[in-house]
């Protein structure tokens, strides 16, 4: 049974297996930097209608120095295509697992659940606003629960303030 996996997943794994750089793949396919570093990072995926999927299977295609990596690919090709038929070449491989996690990837972001955007859209304004309050931005969803009993109260507030020149969000919580 294959395994879900994020394009960003698949990318930087791939990336590791063949010890190629995001630096050096931006170079190659011919994209900034910064792209293939979102992609990396799970903030962006590839449309359908782009030949990123192409471009990136063809360049690491041609990375392979040893049967150790060609072992590691066949290995990561089963578990995110299910597919025992690995007698495709390499560059087919590459195209199946990267196309296999682009389409995860755009489906998991179609079916998030509401809540779970707007979490994204508040993990976004504390990134935009420069804050240092590292757990409120790295925090899960279930991160962002308390336990309440009938008795407390809550009042949620947010405060931007400037101390030393650095830009951080206070919340106040009373119980």
């Amino acid at each position: 049974m294959p395994t879900n996996m994020k394009f960003g997943e698949c990318l930087r794994y791939l990336l590791s297996i063949f010890e190629v750089s995001i630096a050096k793949l931006s170079k190659v396919i011919n994209v900034d930097n910064s792209l293939v570093n979102r992609w990396v990072n799970e903030k962006r995926t590839p449309a359908y209608n782009t030949d990123y999927v192409e471009k990136i299977s063809e360049y690491l295609s041609g990375c392979i120095l040893n049967s150790y990596q060609l072992q590691y690919l066949d290995e990561f090709f089963i578990k995110v295509c299910g597919d025992y038929n690995i007698e495709i070449d390499t560059k087919e491989k590459i195209k199946k697992i990267l196309l296999q996690a682009q389409g995860y990837s755009i489906e998991y972001k179609k079916n998030l659940p509401k809540e779970n955007k707007n979490l994204f859209k508040v993990k976004k304004t504390l990134k935009e606003m420069n804050t240092n309050n590292v757990d409120l931005l790295n925090a899960q969803d279930s991160d962002l629960s308390i336990n309440l009993s009938s008795e407390d109260k809550i009042l949620v507030g947010w405060k931007k303030c400037v101390i030393r020149k650095y830009f951080f969000i206070r919340s106040y919580f009373r119980l």
